[in-house]
């Protein structure tokens, strides 16, 4: 374990990135809404103080964490909320670092941090080799086919059929405005904001 290192892409935004994954597949709205439903319920039912207030977590003794991590990766509950628990970011890190990984282990990639241009690339593909400590790629290796995109990407002004030609744009919007969204908004904020003291907290690298 003192050996390994992991990188992490991560990003706050993981209700906007499960519609538009939902959206690519042709999921109506109304069962898009009834997943974020669900998900916040199955999260909740393990422990419902930890979810109102999952600061919390910060302080839990490992085998406390590693009892909530257990409660909530049980089938079929993990079915029902694994879009949003994929997220939750300080509770897998803390469930690692009960396992014996050090933080100084991981690097966390912002999903914003990844390129856009080649020489954003070469500067990411150098980080990353010095932080599992290989020399960095030869500038042929490091320009051939970059894939240089964030995220999964839905065309914004697709029209969908089965929202009655609305675009994805449009569909994403009403979305964001229901009250699921917001529930689901609200959960998510807080976690990122414990994500945020996790890593001040053990001064994790970030990039």
């Amino acid at each position: 374990l003192d050996q390994g290192r992991s990188v992490v892409p991560f990003s706050w935004n993981l209700m906007m990135r499960l519609l538009a994954w939902s959206l690519t597949y042709r999921r109506h709205l109304v069962l898009i809404t009834a997943a974020a439903d669900s998900g916040l319920a199955a999260l909740t039912e393990c422990n419902a103080s930890l979810a109102a207030a999952p600061h919390a977590l910060l302080g839990l003794p490992p085998a406390e964490v590693a009892a909530y991590r257990g409660c909530l990766d049980e089938r079929p509950r993990a079915k029902q909320h694994f879009y949003l628990y994929g997220g939750l970011y300080a509770l897998h890190l803390l469930g690692w670092f009960a396992q014996g990984f050090a933080p100084s282990q991981f690097l966390l990639v912002r999903m914003s941090s990844l390129p856009r241009a080649p020489a954003q690339a070469r500067a990411l593909q150098e980080a990353l080799a010095s932080f599992v400590g290989l020399p960095p790629p030869a500038d042929s290796a490091a320009t051939a086919r970059l894939c240089l995109g964030s995220s999964m990407v839905t065309r914004k002004q697709h029209r969908v059929k089965m929202h009655n030609g609305s675009t994805v744009a449009q569909v994403k919007a009403e979305f964001g405005a229901s009250a699921a969204a917001a529930d689901a908004r609200r959960f998510l904020g807080a976690h990122d904001a414990v994500l945020d003291a996790l890593v001040r907290r053990e001064g994790m690298r970030v990039y």
